[in-house]
This record gives C-alpha cells, sequence and structure tokens, in this order.
C-alpha cells in the first residue's frame, strides 16, 4: 500500500481541467468565432519578425524520487535540448562545470509538465493575439524548436526550502526518511566530500563537479555556494520544485488545426 505522503502527493499533482474545464472549444465559444486557431501561426509570425519560432514561455515541474538520480534539476531537463547540462546553475563558476559528454536531445522526458506548459503559452498567444481560445491543443510543436533557457533563481529558496531535504506538502515531506538517507546520507552534508555514503553525493562526486566540503550536500539546493577549490557556485541537484524558461515554436507548415467537430467537446 502506497504511503499516506504519495497518495497525497499524487491527488496534488493531478490536474484540476478535466475536472472542471473542456479541451477543446464549446458550442457557445464556436458559435462566437473564439476557436479560430488556424489563424495563429501568421498571427504570430507578424507578431514576432516573421517567424514562429524562439517563442519563450516558463515551464516547472516537481522532481519525484524515481527521477531525482537520474533527471535531477537541471538547465538540461527544461527542454529537449541544451548546449550544456549544467547542475552547478548559472552563475560565475571557476571550475569547469559543463558536461559536455552528456549533453543529448529528449532530456524534457524527465520534465512531465513541459508539453502543457507549452500548450498554455500557445493559449494565451491565441487570446491575446487573435481572441481565439483552446488553440494550445490545436497546434502543432515543432519538437526541434524545443531548448532549454536557464533556471529560474526563484528555486534557491532561502534556508534551503526547496531543498528535497526540507520540502513538504501541507507538513508531510515529499520524500521519505528512506529515500532521504539512501540519496543524501545518514547526515546530510555533514563531514568531508571522502566521507559521503549518499546516492546523489556519490552521483555528484562521479561527474566532477564543485567539492562538497562540510555544509554542502547534493541534495541542496541553494545558491551563492563556496566549494572546496574556491569557486562560487549553485546546487539545483536537489531542489525539488524545478523551473525556467524554455524556447519553443509552432510548426507553420502545418499550424494549427480547427474542425467543426470540436463543437459540443
Amino acid at each position: 500500500m502506497p504511503s499516506l505522503t504519495k497518495v497525497l502527493l499524487a491527488l496534488s499533482l493531478a490536474s484540476t481541467d478535466a475536472w472542471f474545464q473542456k479541451t477543446f472549444c464549446s458550442y457557445f465559444e464556436e458559435r462566437a468565432n473564439k476557436c479560430m486557431c488556424q489563424n495563429l501561426p501568421q498571427a504570430i509570425a507578424l507578431e514576432f519578425g516573421d517567424s514562429t519560432e524562439n517563442l519563450e514561455t516558463n515551464t516547472q515541474w516537481l522532481v519525484q524520487p524515481e527521477q531525482i538520480l537520474t533527471y535531477p534539476c537541471s538547465t538540461g531537463y527544461l527542454g529537449t535540448s541544451s548546449a550544456e547540462i549544467n547542475m552547478i546553475g548559472q552563475l560565475d563558476v571557476t571550475r569547469e562545470s559543463s558536461l559536455d559528454h552528456d549533453s543529448r536531445t529528449g532530456n524534457a522526458a524527465a520534465n512531465y509538465e513541459l508539453e502543457h506548459d507549452i500548450q498554455d503559452a500557445i493559449t494565451d498567444l491565441g487570446e491575446s493575439l487573435i481572441d481565439s481560445v483552446k488553440c494550445g491543443v490545436k497546434c502543432d510543436i515543432n519538437n526541434n524548436a524545443v531548448a532549454s533557457g536557464t533556471l529560474d533563481t526563484g528555486i534557491y529558496e532561502s534556508n534551503n526550502a526547496n531543498s528535497i531535504l526540507e520540502a513538504n506538502r501541507w507538513g508531510w515531506p515529499i520524500y521519505n526518511h528512506e529515500e532521504i538517507e539512501y540519496l543524501c546520507g545518514a547526515h546530510p552534508g555533514v563531514g568531508p566530500q571522502s566521507e559521503r555514503t549518499g546516492a546523489l553525493d556519490k552521483w555528484w562526486i562521479d561527474k566532477g563537479f564543485g567539492e562538497l566540503v562540510d555544509g554542502l550536500s547534493a541534495c541542496d539546493c541553494k545558491t551563492d555556494v563556496t566549494f572546496g577549490d574556491g569557486s562560487i557556485g549553485s546546487i539545483a541537484t536537489g531542489c525539488y520544485r524545478c523551473a525556467g524558461t524554455i524556447t519553443y515554436g509552432i510548426t507553420e507548415s502545418t499550424g494549427c488545426y480547427v474542425s467543426d467537430s470540436d463543437v459540443g467537446h
């Protein structure tokens, strides 16, 4: 039987759209000519310099225990591709922090909210540019145009409040004691790097990121930290809520679909 924490988490992640909203246009919206999404690509091109590419929006997701060792919070996992997967963060770092050998497409599988966030952004453009609704589910997203941007500095809440060590919902911890001990060790952040036993700490060390001194853990979600070699940076691997910017585009050739069959759905 799943723990109460996991049940509450699953319920909180469930979208309310399925309960309270319709996916496609209603009869009344269709009658009011508010479902003309096929005109959106042209409107976007006129508004943004004759192109339906390089549109920007925000995205965020909650990193679950089963994801964190393979897909921790990072710029590389916001969108489908990134020139650099930088777990340390976006601040100046005096040591090498890139993982060029790990850069690849398909990393967006970690961000289960990516498609929904892009669809919401397209819907917002439809409402503002052509006064049409629910265009996000009708427009063909150009997968090759989706790319990671930068992490939102807001994820580094004060005192590690957004780290997996502290994250909770309605007072219930998101990561249970066993998960924390496995990922972070019995005493997270205590002692020199050579004594770390947590799986996430070991992963960090194997990647050659900034040296974890006493008081720092790969399970942290902190910025402006000083690593063992004196470099300054951020630790995002322990961030529970991961957020940042992405760029995306709409495939102009196929555009946005519209049909009378949408009526009443």
